[in-house]
C-alpha cells in the first residue's frame, strides 16, 4: 500500500476517537478510488502509515466491514468490496424510499431558509452544469442532499441515508458523465424541490423514488460495462 494512499489525520485533533479516525481514512481512500475494490488491507502497513496501534485498526475496518466497504475474505484477510450489481440496485431501491421520507419530512420541519437552501443547490448545480465542471457538479449534488438530510428532522436517517451516498459515490461520479445524464438528473432534482415548494409529500415522495429509478438504471449500464460478472448478481 503506497503511503501516499494514506497520511496521518493532524487536521482534526478533535476527532471522536482514532479508530474512528483510521475508519473514515481508510473510507476516503475508497471513495476516491485510491483503494481500489479488490486490494486487501494489511494491518501493519495501515498502522504505521496511520500511526493506529493494531487493535484500533482492526476494530476500523470491522466498522467498515458493517458499513459493506470491505469484506473478510478466506486466506486473504480484509478486502476494499466490490460493487455488484444486484448491491448497487438494492441501495438504489432503499434509497428512493428512504429520501422519498426525507423529503416528506422537510415539507414539515424545514424552516424558509433550509427551503431557500435547496433552490439554491439546485442554481449552483445549474450554474456548475453551464460551466462543464463536474467537481463542481457532484459536489452541488452532495450540498442538495446534505441540505435535504439537515432538515429532515431525523438524524437516523440522515445518518442511514449518508452511509448509502458513501457506498456509492464513485458510481455516481461515473455516471454522471454519461451523455445528457447531468441535464436528466438536474431536471429530476428540480422535481423533487418543486413539490417540496408546493407542500406536496406525496408528489415529493413519487419524484425522489423516481429519480433513484433512472440514477439506478444508469448506474447499473456503467457497472455492466466496469464489471461484466457484476452486472448478473454475480458475487466474488
Amino acid at each position: 500500500m503506497p503511503p501516499e494512499l494514506l497520511t496521518p489525520d493532524t487536521a482534526t485533533p478533535a476527532a471522536p476517537s482514532k479508530r474512528t479516525q483510521v475508519a473514515e481514512q481508510l473510507r476516503q481512500a475508497m471513495l476516491s478510488g485510491a483503494l481500489l475494490p479488490g486490494t486487501r488491507l494489511i494491518e501493519r502497513e495501515i498502522c504505521a502509515l496511520t500511526q493506529a496501534s493494531r487493535p484500533l485498526v482492526r476494530e476500523a475496518i470491522l466498522q467498515l466491514e458493517m458499513e459493506g466497504f470491505v469484506y473478510s475474505k478466506p486466506n486473504r484477510g480484509s478486502v476494499v468490496a466490490t460493487l455488484t450489481a444486484e448491491e448497487a440496485a438494492n441501495i438504489y431501491q432503499v434509497r428512493g424510499v428512504l429520501e422519498g421520507l426525507a423529503a416528506r419530512n422537510f415539507i414539515v420541519l424545514a424552516s424558509a431558509a433550509e427551503r431557500a437552501g435547496l433552490r439554491e443547490a439546485m442554481d449552483l448545480l445549474r450554474a456548475r452544469i453551464e460551466a462543464a465542471d463536474v467537481p463542481g457538479q457532484l459536489a452541488a449534488i452532495n450540498l442538495f442532499y446534505d441540505r435535504l438530510l439537515a432538515g429532515c428532522g431525523n438524524a437516523t436517517l440522515a445518518e442511514t441515508l449518508r452511509l448509502m451516498h458513501g457506498r456509492i459515490s464513485r458510481l455516481r461520479a461515473t455516471s454522471i458523465k454519461s451523455p445528457g445524464r447531468i441535464h436528466q438528473s438536474h431536471q429530476e432534482m428540480l422535481a423533487i424541490v418543486a413539490a417540496i415548494e408546493a407542500n406536496d409529500e406525496d408528489a415529493a415522495w413519487r419524484a425522489c423514488v423516481r429519480h433513484m429509478e433512472i440514477t439506478a438504471s444508469v448506474a447499473l449500464k456503467v457497472i455492466s460495462r466496469m464489471q461484466p460478472q457484476a452486472a448478473s448478481g454475480v458475487r466474488r
